[in-house]
């Protein structure tokens, strides 16, 4: 496990959630520190999954909003997924439903694991080594 400085940390959590939508996720992998050559269509999709999510746990956003549009796709694959939900409550019997999208308790584990496969993608070379 690679240890960053929190302030890095901080940096890159802005960076993702400042994207304003999933469906673009080049130019935040290449601020993030990785070449167009390293990223394939595998990693694109991992950090819009990750873009929405992150999303969906900082800030709901509308079901109709430009972000939900733009990353529909996405948006829909972490419905489909449970990773998010329109429910206005957790319980299975909720009848309730608002019009953002939310993150849930399975998205939130989903959204680590993928913190962490990006972390290690994007680890910087030790200059030391």
């Amino acid at each position: 496990m690679s240890v960053i400085s929190l302030e890095e940390w901080r940096r890159k959590q802005a960076l993702l959630s400042k994207q304003t939508s999933p469906s673009h996720p080049i130019s935040a992998l290449e601020e993030l520190g990785l070449t167009r050559t390293e990223i394939d269509e595998q990693m694109a999709h991992t950090m819009a999954i990750y873009i929405v999510l992150d999303r969906a746990h900082r800030r709901p956003f509308s079901v109709k909003s430009r972000f939900a549009r733009e990353g529909a796709f996405y948006v829909g694959m972490a419905a489909s997924e449970g990773w998010v939900t329109t429910a206005a409550d957790d319980h299975s019997d909720n009848e309730q439903w608002g019009n953002h999208w939310v993150i849930n308790e399975s998205g939130i584990r989903m959204r680590r694991q993928l913190d962490e496969i990006l972390r290690q993608a994007t680890k910087q070379e030790d200059p030391a080594d």
